[in-house]
């Protein structure tokens, strides 16, 4: 077992590098550390950098698979890529410290902010909540706005807080 400080860490250093970079003038840039975005102004000519926020079939979804946003952070937590498939049971590499073991519903939960210390600590965090807690904890805020989907069985359900489509909205302009 390796603990590390990846529940804040990258999103951090995501930032910190756009930061870096954004002193020397470039005015233009997207950082992305394993997953973590820190992005700044638009690419020229374009409305904002194109990321993907869900893979689930589009059509009746409420919110497009992929935003156009421009300076701001976007950070994904869940069990899809790091895992581990003992006795039957998925556990995710999140640890929930009431039972000091891995998270076992299937969650994602992708969160926007105006940077990546923000978003990344609110991912883990609303994963180790559940929907409700976790979505009354991003709620409660100004600076961020989140996706999630529950997975149960054969069923699929995407979440969204309450002021997530007008936070994008002006992150961006109109969301495509």
């Amino acid at each position: 077992m390796a603990l590390d400080v990846g529940g804040i860490a990258k999103g951090y250093a995501a930032s910190e590098a756009l930061a870096a970079i954004t002193s020397l003038g470039v005015r233009s840039s997207m950082v992305a550390i394993s997953g973590d975005l820190a992005f700044s102004h638009a690419p020229p000519g374009t409305s904002g950098w194109r990321i993907s926020v869900h893979d689930l079939p589009p059509g009746e979804q409420a919110v497009p698979d992929v935003l156009q946003l421009a300076d701001g952070a976007v950070s994904t937590a869940g069990a899809a890529e790091q895992h581990l498939d003992a006795n039957g049971h998925r556990y995710s590499h999140i640890v929930d410290p009431s039972t000091r073991m891995g998270l076992t519903g299937d969650l994602t939960v992708t969160v926007i902010a105006r940077n990546g210390l923000v978003a990344d600590g609110l991912d883990t965090a609303m994963s180790v909540l559940g929907v409700e807690r976790g979505l009354a904890l991003i709620d409660a805020r100004q600076d961020a706005v989140a996706l999630l989907i529950r997975r149960t069985g054969s069923d699929v359900e995407l979440l969204q807080s309450s002021r997530f489509q007008s936070f994008v909205q002006a992150l961006r302009g109109p969301v495509h």
